[in-house]
């Protein structure tokens, strides 16, 4: 359920497959992921799952601050790999409503100038533009590093 957690999928196409190209794409995937330094990560079977987060000592354009967790899912298709994924912002959004609700609320109900409709109006646009902001970016973002390492993966195969 969105804004919750992010489901998608993606087939890349390739005209012959190896029998060892799931392998070689969770391999991939998983090197990828490994870069982003998440919490945790795991890889059983043809699933990965793992834990990102916002409070990691990372970079704010680390690919996995959005992500509270996820999982991926790596499949043999007649006509190429097909990549599943989902994740969750879980986090993100707790911790954005604690920072907008609990430390910007407190100058924003201070100012005498606002009206409480225009109280509320700058505190609901904080938080759309913080949690909504890191969801969209992630929701480009992810998805295009899934694809780059697959696609690497079969291309090196």
């Amino acid at each position: 359920m969105f804004p919750m957690t992010l489901s998608g999928a993606f087939t890349v196409d390739r005209p012959s497959v190896s029998p060892g190209a799931p392998d070689a794409v969770l391999a991939s995937i998983t090197a990828r992921l490994e870069r982003e330094k998440p919490k945790r990560l795991s890889q059983a079977g043809d699933r990965i799952e793992f834990k990102g987060g916002i409070l990691r000592f990372v970079s704010s354009w680390n690919q996995l601050v959005a992500i509270s967790r996820g999982e991926i899912r790596v499949e043999r298709q007649t006509s190429g790999i097909s990549v599943r994924y989902q994740i969750w912002f879980t986090q993100l959004l707790v911790v954005v409503t604690i920072m907008v609700g609990g430390f910007l609320s407190l100058p924003i109900v201070g100012a005498g100038n606002l009206s409480p409709a225009g109280k509320v109006a700058v505190l609901a646009i904080a938080w759309l533009w913080l949690a909504g902001g890191n969801i969209a970016i992630t929701t480009y973002r992810f998805p295009r590093l899934l694809r780059q390492a697959t696609e690497n993966a079969l291309d090196a195969a």
